[in-house]
């Protein structure tokens, strides 16, 4: 079964395959998953991901794709909760007893272009269960998590290069798994905008910027600051993880296609950092995919701290 993950659910539920029939055991109750809009038949399961095995794991099952699912385009089967919060009896629970370490680590490489991933995009990276990517990570750094009910944590600081943007009210940032960009705060996104001298796409308040033509050229981008995210607590050094966003990992470089013909016309070079109140979400940090692009990120559910490391590229 391909499954997707939810960073901020503790939900589990699957849809029925022929071959699966037999491992399943009804429990004789209907359990709502709220995400979908529907309820369920809930069963124990031996579950395997990867090569870690679990007995009598509760899940729920459908015998087609819930309707809030039929427009995405990855192909999926199912979903598996990623949220750490110890009061529920969310999965990651479950697999604590079968792991050397609770720990699940994500590795992520980008495609080599200017350009956001596809979903359909295969061999994009690594999900280890049980510890730490050693072979495709560098160092990580913890911060204890702002909320166990998802993948967040505080900021202290926000740097482009050497200089400071100004700090927030709303210093919590979550990772989500249903955006794209990296959203800030309005005022930090304007911030870094100022910095590095860019404007609003299109002449438009819409919350993208734009880099001055030539940015995104091979020649210029070794020249652009990296930006530099510190987050976890503002008194202890020790629980502080660093992200750092290099150019390849903040710039997009857009092709447009020229009314119906194959020929392309050059666009714009992109900040993939935008603005979350012009993108339909509160004023805060809700971080996407593009975070994950050449990068690790790993969760410590006992622990309750996230990590963070450069992808050895």
């Amino acid at each position: 079964v391909t499954l997707t993950f939810a960073t901020g659910l503790s939900d589990f539920w699957i849809v029925k395959e022929k071959q699966s029939e037999s491992l399943l055991k009804p429990l004789n109750k209907l359990v709502e998953i709220k995400d979908a809009g529907i309820k369920g038949p809930l069963v124990n399961s031996q579950v395997k991901i990867s090569n870690v095995k679990v007995q009598n794991v509760p899940l729920v099952v459908f015998n087609s794709k819930p309707a809030a699912y039929s427009s995405s385009l990855a192909n999926i089967g199912g979903l598996l909760g990623l949220s750490s919060d110890p009061n529920t009896k969310s999965p990651l629970q479950y697999l604590t007893q079968n792991l050397k370490n609770p720990i699940l680590t994500f590795y992520t490489k980008s495609n080599g272009k200017l350009q956001i991933a596809s979903q359909n995009e295969k061999n994009v990276g690594q999900i280890t269960f049980g510890g730490e990517d050693n072979t495709n990570c560098g160092e990580f750094s913890y911060a204890p998590l702002a909320k166990t009910t998802d993948w967040s944590v505080n900021v202290q600081c926000v740097k482009v290069g050497d200089t400071e943007c100004a700090a927030t009210k709303n210093k919590t940032m979550t990772i989500l798994d249903d955006e794209l960009f990296m959203l800030a705060p309005q005022q930090v996104v304007e911030g870094i905008a100022k910095i590095m001298k860019l404007k609003p796409f299109g002449g438009e308040d819409n919350g993208i910027y734009v880099f001055p033509e030539g940015s995104c050229d091979a020649k210029n981008i070794a020249k652009l600051p990296t930006i530099t995210i510190t987050v976890g607590d503002p008194d202890d050094c020790e629980k502080q993880a660093t992200i750092s966003i290099t150019p390849k990992q903040y710039l997009q470089y857009v092709v447009y296609e020229v009314m119906t013909y194959i020929e392309t016309a050059l666009g714009d070079c992109r900040l993939l950092i935008a603005n979350s109140v012009a993108m339909g979400y509160e004023d805060g940090y809700l971080m996407g995919a593009q975070l994950f692009a050449d990068r690790c990120i790993s969760i410590n559910w006992k622990e309750g701290t996230l990590g963070f490391a450069d992808a050895k590229i």
